[in-house]
């Protein structure tokens, strides 16, 4: 009868362990990175490695935002259902000047792991590799390869090479 009692105990015991143990792995709240970095992040750098006076005010920069109205109004919104909209441009060379094109929205899933953000299409395909995520200044990064515009002999070409762009969290 001793025994039972004892077994009984042992089995009470760690039956109150295991529900008082924390349901939220360690005391982090698994669903605190999706709230954190979900929101609408508008583009404000796309580096590229030379700079460039592409809108002729005698101010030469990397940033294309700075140069170019086709690098403005691009836009991310990470929906805390972990849903995505991308909104971006391309860019083409025609007649020696710059053309805008808005490309339509990409949309899917994004997902967050340590402070990568990884956003794969609706279609299954992955988009972009992933943006790193810095909580000290709410932004999403990445480098990529992509085609940009470059004065080349005084006429507007398209040149490929590593961009790093920026997107900030909006207020």
């Amino acid at each position: 009868m001793k025994k039972l009692s004892i077994l009984l105990t042992v089995l009470i015991s760690s039956t109150l362990i295991t529900s008082c143990s924390s349901d939220d792995d360690n005391g982090t709240n698994p669903n605190a990175a999706v709230e954190a970095v979900s929101g609408t992040y508008k583009l404000i750098s796309y580096t590229t490695p030379t700079p460039e006076d592409l809108n002729g005010d005698g101010v030469m920069s990397g940033n294309l935002v700075e140069e170019n109205p086709c690098y403005t109004d691009w836009t991310i919104v990470l929906n805390p259902d972990r849903t995505f909209t991308r909104t971006e441009k391309t860019v083409e060379i025609l007649d020696d000047e710059i053309i805008c094109n808005v490309m339509p929205s990409d949309t899917g899933t994004w997902d967050i792991q340590a402070n990568m953000v990884k956003l794969v299409r609706a279609d299954n395909t992955e988009l972009n590799d992933t943006y790193v995520y810095l909580d000290s200044n709410k932004s999403l990064t990445q480098t990529r390869q992509a085609e940009f515009p470059t004065k080349f002999e005084e006429i507007f070409i398209l040149e490929s090479g590593s961009v790093n762009v920026i997107y900030v969290k909006q207020q």
